[in-house]
Order: structure tokens, then C-alpha cells, then sequence
């Protein structure tokens, strides 16, 4: 628990998120799980690392409900009886043009895998940007 940063609560909720609404379980979302659970836990992170203010909690809870948007927006699509692939299947096929539900959802996966990467890339600045305010004043900004 000692090595959680603020960036890997974030992306491993990211992860879970992704992998719950691609196997089509609906969990809550942010008021479920992000004020409740994350936001603190990410909160309690940065605190460790010596930053304070309320700018900086602010953007980190930001931040967490961001996570949920990654995980909840580009994992919905890899479940092949969303409600997004069905409307888009039904539109194509009303145009005339044969789809497989399936196939529509391996085509998610690159952008789920580019999301989770971007997320990742993210979490970490924000871990870097902690760290580098924490030593620097011990964080005490407004």
C-alpha cells in the first residue's frame, strides 16, 4: 500500500472500469465509487507525497473522475450487446450494409488499449507533477 501513487489508484480503477463494462456489468460509476472511494484514496496518495491545497486536491479529484470517464467510455463498445453497437447496427443496416456485432466490438479494442495507454501517460505526469510539488515547498500551495 506504502508504494500506491495517486496516477496508479487512478489507472488500476481505470482498468477495472474498462474490464467491468466490457463483460456489460454497470457498477455505479462516480457517485458509487469515484466521492466515495477513489477520490479520497487518490487524495490520501498525494498527501503522503506532502502536497496540499485545494488546487492541487481539485485537480486530483479531477483527475479521478476522469479515470472513470477512460474506463466507462472506451470499454462500453467491447461488450457486443451495448447499447452503442446495437444503434449503430441498426442504423447500418437500415442503410443497407451487413454487420456483425462481434466484429464491431474487436474493432473497440485498439481504441480501449490507445485509451488506456493515454490514461496511463497522464496518471503518471500527475505522479510526477506530485512529487516534483511535494519536494518543492512541501506542497503548501493554495
Amino acid at each position: 500500500m506504502q508504494t500506491l501513487t495517486a496516477g496508479r489508484v487512478m489507472f488500476v480503477y481505470q482498468l477495472f472500469r474498462q474490464v467491468t463494462v466490457g463483460l456489460g456489468l454497470q457498477l455505479g460509476g462516480h457517485p458509487s465509487f469515484i466521492r466515495p472511494i477513489i477520490a479520497p484514496m487518490t487524495e490520501a496518495a498525494a498527501a503522503r507525497e506532502g502536497l496540499r491545497g485545494t488546487v492541487w486536491m481539485d485537480r486530483i479529484r479531477g483527475m479521478s473522475a476522469s479515470a472513470e470517464n477512460y474506463g466507462n467510455f472506451f470499454g462500453q463498445l467491447l461488450f457486443p450487446a451495448a447499447g452503442g453497437l446495437l444503434l449503430i447496427k441498426g442504423v447500418l443496416e437500415n442503410a443497407g450494409y451487413k454487420v456483425d456485432l462481434l466484429v464491431m466490438a474487436q474493432y473497440a479494442i485498439p481504441s480501449a488499449i490507445a485509451a488506456s495507454t493515454i490514461a496511463l501517460v497522464r496518471f503518471l505526469l500527475l505522479d510526477r507533477a506530485i512529487r516534483a510539488e511535494g519536494k518543492n515547498k512541501g506542497g503548501e500551495r493554495a
